[in-house]
């Protein structure tokens, strides 16, 4: 995509609408900003600063660090329990899910670099650059790798909800299910997570673009302005997010009531015969991977909410970019903390 040239009255015309604007921890408005900071770098700028900027900067690379060492950690431990012959169906999915998440840990170390060539540029040509990758080749690769990353939580929370009801549902039995059944399972997965990153990509009401306030390349809707057709963004959320999502949490509840009813049939079946603790310590190992999918699925909702809030609040025009930056930036990192908090996720 070819960008048109900018100069300096054009950039400073420009709307807040556009998403060129500048990073969440500068604190002043934009124009406050460009009027006192036109010649400096957003590190000498006292509106931006350094103190601000080295907490952000110590605070993704922490957080990248603990998503690549614990995803990493979760993969060796669920390969030494397959070389043992002791994993279990959801282990395998845990792995793949890992081998997503490490993606995101090398995508905070990406916008670590983003974020030093952000601040040792000046507001114009900080503006410049965004403008200037809207459409990119290295905007759409970047901003189709978040996606793919993103979506394939829901898929993986989703085959391991499905795994758990085809093993308790009747008439449905433990034993039929293969590992190679979840394997194909798994490999499903990864092409719906493609395919879902790709369409966006393709659509022609969206472009990828450089975000100043979370320093990344995201996906954006081409008109910012209120009323903005965006359908195949939307319909693409449902059905291969918004969907996957709400049948993780049916799945989920239908097999606990499942296992809740078989608690209550085997206790009254063995009371004279077993003791009933014995018999809730069996349901209790059977109902345990179950209860690690839910407390996944539970983490992934409250750390994901708060940014789907802040971003559909802005795009209804409830809120506006200039004074929601910061927010926009703790709300977006603090939904990649997902990466760590589901697959550390004790059983």
């Amino acid at each position: 995509m070819t960008s048109p040239s900018l100069n300096t009255s054009t950039i400073t015309a420009r709307t807040d609408d556009d998403l060129s604007f500048l990073p969440g921890v500068c604190i002043g408005t934009r124009a406050k900003v460009y009027k006192s900071c036109a010649n400096l770098t957003l590190f000498d700028c006292k509106e931006c600063g350094v103190a601000r900027g080295a907490a952000f900067l110590s605070t993704v690379l922490c957080l990248a660090l603990a998503i690549l060492v614990g995803n990493c950690l979760t993969l060796f431990l669920g390969i030494r329990r397959c070389r043992r012959g002791k994993e279990s169906k959801v282990d395998i999915c845990r792995n793949s899910l890992a081998m997503m998440d490490v993606t995101i840990g090398v995508h905070l170390l990406v916008a670590v670099y983003n974020f030093s060539w952000s601040m040792n540029s000046t507001p114009f040509e900080l503006d410049r650059v965004q403008w200037d990758l809207r459409g990119s080749p290295q905007a759409i690769a970047g901003g189709m790798c978040i996606l793919l990353a993103i979506t394939s939580s829901t898929y993986h929370l989703a085959l391991m909800a499905m795994e758990r009801f085809y093993a308790i549902a009747p008439p449905f039995k433990y034993k039929w299910q293969s590992t190679k059944s979840v394997y194909l399972g798994i490999g499903m997965v990864w092409i719906l997570t493609s395919i879902s990153s790709s369409l966006v990509a393709v659509s022609k009401e969206i472009t990828f673009t450089y975000s100043a306030p979370v320093f990344l390349f995201l996906p954006i809707p081409l008109k910012m302005m209120r009323g903005s057709n965006s359908n195949m963004a939307i319909g693409t959320f449902i059905i291969f997010y918004l969907f996957p999502y709400l049948l993780t949490n049916v799945l989920i509840l239908a097999t606990g009531i499942l296992l809740r009813q078989r608690q209550n049939l085997a206790i009254n079946k063995c009371r004279k015969f077993v003791a009933t603790a014995t018999n809730k310590n069996k349901l209790l190992r059977k109902a345990r991977p179950l209860i690690t999918i839910a407390i996944m699925q539970t983490l992934f909702t409250i750390t994901l909410l708060p940014l789907l809030v802040i971003v559909y609040l802005l795009y209804s025009g409830s809120l506006e970019w200039t004074t929601i930056s910061t927010v926009l930036l703790i709300c977006y990192y603090f939904a990649l903390s997902n990466r760590l908090v589901l697959n550390t996720t004790p059983f």
